[in-house]
């Protein structure tokens, strides 16, 4: 445990003290063993799905961020799992891949603006309002 300090832009600072409650949950520090427990058995249920032309918005943390305090081993795994998440696109023909500049594992705490923009943007696309993409299958960054 020990990181009980939640890191949000100047615009939550209003919910500083609620992130830092709920980073020092127990819950929250061991919430990934079941994850890490069932990780080969879903990477194989997945290994050959696609969803066809479903849309598909991927948002990923930023590979490049510093890493101060980082353990090599940590550090050297960083690559894969960034064309982990590059692999990703190829499961449908609609999908677009959003990387949070200097985002880490929690893009949803670390880069909010982005899932806000970017889903706001598929959804008026869905909804016919704005254009789709020009192009599918591919990163972008933000």
């Amino acid at each position: 445990m020990g990181r009980c300090e939640a890191s949000l832009p100047v615009s939550l600072k209003t919910y500083e003290a609620y992130a830092d409650a709920a980073a020092c949950r127990p819950e929250d520090e061991t919430s990934w063993l079941g994850e890490v427990d069932d990780f080969e058995i879903s990477a194989k249920e997945v290994a050959n799905t696609t969803f066809g032309d479903l849309p598909l918005l991927i948002i990923s943390q930023d590979p490049d961020r510093p890493k101060p305090g980082w353990p090599a081993q940590d550090i050297a795994a960083n690559p894969i799992w960034a064309e982990m998440q590059e692999n990703l696109i190829a499961l449908s023909t609609r999908s677009r891949r959003i990387v949070a500049r200097g985002s880490g594992h929690r893009v949803q705490r670390d880069r909010p603006d982005v899932i806000v923009s970017a889903v706001g943007e598929m959804i008026l696309q869905l909804r016919g309002i704005s254009r789709p993409p020009t192009e599918y299958e591919t990163t972008i960054t933000r």
